[in-house]
């Protein structure tokens, strides 16, 4: 009887210890919004070489498929030196496009979608190093 009680005993110390051990590393949580996919961005894709000191301007074509809807641009710099990469966003009038001053494009259709000229703006600092980068652009709403 005695043996049974040490081993229930060394039974219930394991499981604590064993409770005790476990380690949560992270939790993670996210929040998605789901909406009709009406933005069409072309081309959806460019290359350039740029020496440093130089800003390039690459002209986009934003077209919108559905519903009046205002929109921006975000942007994630990947590089040797991501923060020597100033990438801004205008309009075809020159304004500039954020999240407090965006974009709005009329209603269109698939057949017949409104459309938008961007001027992306590819700034390379001085001090930019020498390599590749990679830039990301997300449009918002």
């Amino acid at each position: 009887m005695r043996a049974r009680r040490l081993g229930i005993v060394l039974l219930y110390l394991t499981l604590i210890a064993v409770g005790i051990g476990a380690t949560i590393y992270f939790n993670i949580k996210g929040s998605v919004e789901v909406f009709e996919g009406n933005i069409t961005v072309s081309p959806q894709s460019f290359s350039v070489d740029l020496a440093k000191g130089v800003e390039y301007v690459k002209q986009i074509t934003v077209r919108n498929h559905g519903a009046n809807v205002c929109v921006y641009f975000e942007d994630v710099v990947e590089g040797p030196t991501p923060k020597e990469i100033d990438v801004s966003y205008k309009d075809a009038q020159g304004n500039s496009i954020y999240s407090t001053k965006k974009l709005c494009l009329p209603e269109g259709s698939q057949s017949n979608p409104s459309n938008a000229t961007v001027n992306v703006h590819v700034k390379v600092k001085d001090t930019a190093e020498v390599g590749k980068y990679s830039i990301y652009i997300f449009v918002r709403r």
